[in-house]
């Protein structure tokens, strides 16, 4: 007699992976400026137990553009977290290049993970 040895089925919940959401904002970062970005959470504080999260990417002048590029390590992410009761991403970020420098760029992503 020959056993049939079956593998326990998973559950649904289990093996799927939990949704994540996301929305992003490109914003310029002008030189010696402090720069709020706002970016609301995606379905916040619609799940309980959802978790929130945020990214900052900070990006140089966009190629086509002629000038003193802006140096990268003088721009810093001062303040990041949750704002207006949890509902969005607040971002202070400060770019200390000097004046005639182009303009930076920063990506700013909310991300909701729900459960």
């Amino acid at each position: 007699m020959a056993a049939c040895a079956a593998a326990p089925a998973a559950t649904p919940a289990a093996s799927a992976p939990a949704a994540v959401k996301r929305i992003s904002e490109t914003v310029e970062l002008y030189s010696g400026r402090t720069t709020t970005v706002n970016v609301p959470y995606p379905d916040a504080l619609e799940y309980a137990g959802a978790r929130y999260a945020g990214r900052v990417r900070i990006i140089g002048a966009p190629p086509q553009v002629g000038g003193p590029r802006p140096r990268l390590g003088l721009i810093r992410v001062l303040s990041s977290g949750p704002a207006l009761g949890g509902s969005e991403l607040r971002v202070r970020i400060r770019n200390s290049n000097p004046g005639g420098t182009l303009a930076a760029r920063a990506v700013v992503t909310a991300i909701t993970y729900l459960p």
